[in-house]
Order: structure tokens, then sequence, then C-alpha cells
């Protein structure tokens, strides 16, 4: 059965503080915040990311924990993975903006490390509009390969950004 997470919008002291993959180009701004299977009545909330870097980047914006998973859960490769948000771009120009997903188990009881990549920093296809909060989806394919079991003080980490490019 699927699991549904649902973020908060503003930071939150988190039991772990997993190192953000190099793979994102900027953590300038990261806030971190817990993910729950249940929904939390937050509001939401504007992130603001100013920048006169014209480079084409991964920024990431938030990442988001899971309480402890249950030793033994099996994660399977190829599955369904959505994620949805409200976003808008920025107005610079010629730069567009897409949403980013990055999705993967940490263990932080002996030497904290990242386990098992579920999703892989992945970006969305369709600019995200400058003039108007849109809700967005990104629909992807969790990374093929052996199923991963669960072990103690394992967590999902969700890192959520956005991208930006050089329309042509």
């Amino acid at each position: 059965m699927a699991t549904r997470f649902y973020f908060g919008a503003d930071a939150e002291e988190t039991p772990i503080s997993p190192t953000p993959n190099p793979s994102w180009d900027d953590t300038s701004i990261l806030v971190r915040a817990l993910t729950k299977t249940a929904k939390r009545g937050l509001a939401l909330t504007n992130v603001v990311f100013t920048t006169t870097v014209t480079l084409d980047r991964d920024i990431l914006f938030r990442q988001y924990i899971s309480d402890e998973l249950e030793p033994g859960q099996s994660i399977h490769g190829a599955q369904a993975v959505k994620m949805q948000c409200l976003i808008r771009g920025s107005d610079q120009g010629y730069w567009q903006a897409v949403s980013v997903l990055r999705l993967y188990v940490w263990n932080q009881t002996t030497t904290p490390k990242e386990r098992k990549t579920i999703v892989s920093i992945t970006r969305d296809d369709v600019d995200a509009d400058v003039n108007v909060l849109t809700n967005r989806s990104l629909f992807v394919t969790s990374q093929a390969g052996d199923y991963y079991p669960t072990v103690a003080g394992d967590r999902l980490v969700v890192e959520i950004g956005l991208a930006q490019y050089l329309s042509e």
C-alpha cells in the first residue's frame, strides 16, 4: 500500500541532520523539518531565493526527515513516486525554474550514512509559472535494483528544491 507523507512549512528540530548529497549545487537556504503520515494543519509559507548566479543548478530548499522506519520493511526498486507541491518561479528574465526531488534512506545509529538511494535528484519537465502559485505534480519511478530491508535507525529523507536553468 502506498504511504503518503505531509510536509511542514517551517524549520523544525529534527532528530538527525543528514549531509546533503553533493549533487545539490546550492544548499545555502537549506531548512530541515519533519514529515509525517498524517495531515498536520500547517500554514503554507513562501521560500524566497534570490541570486545573481547565472548557472544551471539544483538548489536545495527543504530536507524532510521521517520517523524511524520499522526494521525489516522492504523498499523495492522501480516503484511509482509522486510529489505534489505549490510552486512559483521567479521573474529573472530568461532563467526558468522547475521542481526537484531526491529521496533516500539515511541511518544515523553508528556511522551516519546514506543506506539506499530511492530517487536520485530528478527535475520536473514543466517550467514554474512566474505569475501564479501553481499546484504541480512530479511523477518518477524509483531506482531499479534489489530491495532494501530496513534496519534499526533507518529514516526516509525527502529533499525538495528548484532547478534554475537557462531557457532556450
